[in-house]
């Protein structure tokens, strides 16, 4: 999945309201022992993820 896409979902998961916690890359099924792609694969997704809610939670800051 493109990366802007991943950031797209980390933001559209703030407007829902969840946490950050909530990053799906943190999920067991998602994580590289599960997947099998390289830890560097997975923390490029899981920080793009994170960097959208985050983004998202700057501009919102409710």
């Amino acid at each position: 999945m493109d990366p802007i896409e991943i950031q797209q979902q980390g933001a559209h998961a703030r407007l829902r309201g969840e946490h950050m916690v909530a990053n799906p890359y943190y999920k067991a099924r998602n994580m590289p022992i599960s997947t099998g792609e390289s830890t560097e694969q997975w923390n490029q997704k899981a920080m793009a993820w994170r960097r959208g809610w985050e983004r998202e939670n700057f501009l919102r800051d409710d």
